[in-house]
């Protein structure tokens, strides 16, 4: 069996053959795409069938194919169709390294699970049940990377889109001034694309790189479509543009995908999913992954401003708090929740012992929110 290692540098000698930009929408298309019934409805059980087939790629497998292409095939978009012989016979190894690699993972996983596991068994002295912690057989390193890159989405990608505009919502005159767009616009432009999008593909066997591609000309042509001549006039499609920009693959990103040297390391693509061809033209394949970057990918960012990091620092608590607060007050009312509560001793009503975020009163219990925004490190990824 190969190592990791080697099976992400076959991947690597893969991607970079002429022609695997096709190989890849078709992959993308059909692991990720329901085709509706004869009434033109998408049933429960073809959903259910399809986050259960496990032969079928993840978000995190196709994004890493996708940055090994534009690593090693910078110039993919010029590249073109390969007849059907050549496609399958790439597509069905993209399958056989991708799966190789999740034996790997699983393979180590169980190992470390029965080391802990089997001596209960067989050893009376040993620890017992009622002493065992999932700690031990769970919280091993591949079995953490596994869960983490195999796992299903967090969130829906209009949740990441709402969110993200609460979440910047105070910064809204560092990103027009820095970025050249509204975050209030943010999720109709997403809306736009999505919808141009799923209008190219109502014919499936049409599928191709312009299925996922998008031009300025393009948006202002179905906005006139959509909603008439008047409101493409008045769009502030240069606003839209800076959008789409602001999360393309630029020279920096360049740079850290050069560094993208193994299956744990940062992808750029997962931060910056949009690949630009041409002035004014762009390749996305995946709509979610964007609708994530906008949720996270700012707060990079902002932090990288020295004159607006603590400010973006406190708007972020704020959000975190206000965002909680809400959610605790539809739960359990606005009479049980309170916000920046000083807790004292009960002995001394001078002496103060600490403060809670959010206080929520449950029939004389405190639950109690402490709200922190630090996130899950690369290293912590690696397991």
């Amino acid at each position: 069996m190969q190592t990791e290692q080697q099976i992400f540098d076959d991947l690597s000698i893969l991607c970079a053959q002429e022609g695997f930009i096709h190989v890849l929408v078709q992959i993308w298309f059909e692991d990720n795409y329901f085709k509706p019934n004869k009434n033109g409805n998408i049933t429960e059980s073809q959903v259910l069938k399809l986050q259960a087939d496990r032969n079928k790629l993840n978000r995190n497998e196709l994004n890493t194919l996708l940055a090994l292409l534009i690593k090693n095939n910078p110039n993919f978009a010029q590249d073109n169709k390969l007849n059907s012989e050549i496609l399958d016979k790439y597509k069905e190894k993209s399958y056989q390294l991708l799966g190789e690699f999740h034996n790997i993972l699983t393979s180590s996983s169980m190992r470390g699970m029965m080391e802990e596991i089997i001596p209960l068994h067989h050893n009376s002295q040993s620890l017992s049940f009622a002493e065992f912690t999932e700690s031990k057989a769970f919280l091993k390193p591949d079995t953490i990377r596994e869960a983490i890159f195999y796992s299903g989405d967090g969130v829906y990608d209009f949740q990441y889109q709402y969110l993200g505009g609460v979440k910047y919502k105070n910064d809204g005159e560092w990103f027009f001034k820095n970025k050249g767009f509204s975050i209030d616009w943010v999720p109709f432009f997403l809306e736009i694309i999505f919808a141009i999008h799923h209008n190219k593909i109502d014919e499936p066997e049409l599928i191709s790189i312009d299925t996922f591609t998008y031009s300025k000309n393009e948006i202002i042509e179905f906005i006139s479509q959509s909603l008439g001549e008047e409101a493409a006039n008045c769009f502030p499609i240069d606003s839209m543009l800076y959008f789409i920009e602001s999360f393309c693959i630029n020279l920096n990103c360049l740079d850290k995908l050069n560094e993208f040297q193994k299956f744990d390391d940062f992808n750029p693509i997962v931060a910056f999913p949009v690949i630009k061809l041409a002035q004014d033209k762009f390749l996305l394949l995946d709509i979610y992954t964007l609708s994530q970057a906008f949720y996270e990918t700012p707060f990079f960012w902002l932090n990288d401003d020295k004159k607006y990091r603590n400010i973006a620092s406190d708007n972020r608590g704020k959000f975190t708090e206000n965002f909680t607060y809400e959610i605790c007050c539809d739960i359990f009312g606005k009479e049980n929740v309170w916000c920046n509560v000083d807790l004292y001793s009960k002995s001394n009503l001078k002496d103060k012992a600490g403060e809670a975020d959010i206080l929520v009163n449950i029939c004389g219990t405190a639950l109690i929110f402490q709200a922190k925004s630090k996130k899950l490190t690369l290293e912590s990824r690696k397991g």
